[in-house]
């Protein structure tokens, strides 16, 4: 969920540039994300990890397992919970389909 890699209809128009796009879509909503400086301080400060994911991140080394938050933590918790539960709904899914050019299917 954002954390190693994030990819939009930009990104995928990008790579498939020359391919005619014939839908981009999104599905499903999640909640919305509280401010990024708000995760930080709550990682650095606070021991705030969100254990949503599993196995081992290939980017930063974090693991399934984590430790506790402490007090302030568990605070900012709390208000990012809220936070999260009020801001704008995002796009949990987006479903693509390309159309080879024809020049594509002659090599």
């Amino acid at each position: 969920m954002g954390h190693l890699r994030r990819i939009d209809a930009q990104d995928l128009t990008r790579w498939f540039s020359g391919w005619r796009s014939v839908a981009l879509v999104t599905v499903a909503e999640v909640d919305g994300y509280a401010p990024r400086w708000l995760y930080a301080i709550g990682r650095r400060v606070g021991n705030v990890w969100f254990d949503y994911w599993t196995g081992r991140c290939p980017r930063c080394g974090a693991e399934d397992s984590r430790t506790g938050d402490n007090a302030l933590g568990w605070l900012l918790r709390r208000l990012l919970w809220r936070l999260q539960g009020r801001a704008a709904t995002r796009p949990a899914w987006l479903l693509a389909v390309f159309e080879k050019p024809q020049e594509l299917d002659a090599s």
